[in-house]
């Protein structure tokens, strides 16, 4: 039998599997049969990424995605003559990225973004773009390419240049932002002192904003436009240092995650601010173990009560701690300082039928049925679904895993990234 006696729909579940653009220009070639496939196949790609990698990795990395909607290429000088619209016509999303190299990836950029009529989303990874001079290693001007992202609604990016001159011009039509660099000292306009909150202003609809660190908010002098920011993730965030700032500019902010770095003599959460609306929230403590694995005055409690204090109303957490596991009465006495909470979801590093405490769900039961709450709560292991201990008291929250529940999809679903990215 031979490969083009296979039906059609065989062979191009069979092309859904190539993960490498060059790799389907040549299988184009074949006959004119397998060019249509190709295109096919092409139609349903919505998300291209642009890599300095050898073709080794892609076949390792492309498992990490689905199949159907994601493409990649180091081909730069591909995606530099190519006319997108016609190549990937439902593309969405343009990632560049890059390892060792040096290779400027600024036309190919310029020509994915004016020659695709659908693209959304770029996620600029692109070397050029962390250097200090706004002219790339080509002498592109970084405007050059930001004159193309008007129509943008998703943007990430790790240049405090392409930032500041995306929003000069651009903002109103961006929903979900990622700033992957210290906004510290950030100035939009010469001179200003309120940058952040001018950043903010720009983008009425923004949904979902995802901050490298916490920027300090200097007063402002002027009314900030009310934004309905679904979800804020602050990726580290210094407890020594910040006050949860920038939630000033969220009053009404339903959704947190918080990646913390400690310090040693951060034990507590000293401010009094308290954030009503949120009601999803995450911690994740990456270096706990180093800091604090030898120092038998750390108290659990003072920490992760110190915070959820601010929450009141939160009615889904998730804690995650490096290498550690919150023991039960740590657990009810978080769950008791949270008189609304539905959800409570633990990651779990080590083994999870290596438990320490085999009474462990027995003795939470015990005590709630006393107190008439009615908790979810699950153990899963550290990125998998595969081991899930599962505990429940409250039926109405019983199976989140198999059902809609957002706050799963946001923090449990997020696949490729430790945290969940706007990509």
């Amino acid at each position: 039998m031979q490969l083009n006696d296979l039906p059609e729909d065989c062979l191009l579940y069979i092309f859904d599997y190539f993960p490498e653009l060059k790799q389907l220009h040549i299988l184009s070639t074949v006959c004119s049969g397998w060019n249509n496939l190709i295109k096919r196949r092409l139609e349903k790609v919505q998300y291209l990424n642009l890599e300095e990698s050898d073709e080794h990795s892609w076949h390792f990395k492309f498992r990490e995605y689905p199949s159907h909607p994601h493409i990649y290429t180091n081909d730069i000088k591909l995606l530099e003559r190519v006319n997108v619209s016609k190549l990937l016509p439902n593309l969405k999303f343009f990632t560049t990225n890059h390892y060792n190299g040096w290779q400027c990836m600024c036309r190919a950029t310029i020509n994915v973004l004016s020659t695709s009529n659908t693209l959304i989303g770029l996620k600029d990874r692109s070397p050029c773009h962390k250097s200090d001079s706004r002219n790339c290693s080509d002498g592109i001007h970084i405007d050059k390419i930001v004159q193309h992202c008007g129509n943008l609604e998703y943007l990430s990016s790790k240049s405090k240049h392409f930032i500041r001159s995306f929003f000069f011009s651009f903002g109103d039509n961006l929903k979900h932002f990622e700033a992957l660099v210290d906004l510290s000292g950030f100035s939009l306009y010469p001179g200003a002192t309120d940058s952040v909150s001018r950043l903010m202003a720009k983008m009425p609809n923004l949904e979902t904003l995802t901050l490298l660190c916490e920027p300090e908010i200097k007063t402002r002098h002027w009314p900030i436009p009310k934004i309905n920011l679904k979800q804020l993730k602050i990726l580290t965030f210094y407890m020594r240092f910040r006050t949860f700032q920038v939630l000033s500019l969220f009053p009404e902010l339903p959704s947190l995650y918080l990646r913390i770095d400690m310090l040693k003599k951060a034990k507590t959460f000293t401010t009094s601010d308290i954030h009503p609306s949120v009601q999803d929230l995450v911690i994740r403590i990456d270096n706990f173990l180093i800091d604090y694995q030898y120092d038998r005055d750390f108290k659990y409690p003072q920490l992760f009560k110190s915070i959820l204090a601010k929450f009141p109303n939160c009615k889904n957490l998730m804690i995650d701690v490096a290498y550690e596991f919150i023991n039960n009465k740590l657990m009810i006495e978080i769950i008791e300082v949270l008189p609304n909470l539905n959800l409570f979801v633990q990651n779990v590093y080590q083994a999870l039928d290596d438990r320490k405490d085999p009474d462990y769900f027995n003795s939470v039961d015990r005590h709630f049925k006393t107190t008439g709450r009615r908790i979810a709560i699950y153990l899963f292991k550290n990125k998998g679904f595969g081991r899930i201990i599962r505990y429940s008291l409250n039926e109405d929250v019983a199976g989140p895993f198999k059902t809609d529940n957002q706050f799963i999809h946001k923090y449990f679903r997020c696949g490729k990234d430790s945290y969940p990215s706007i990509f």
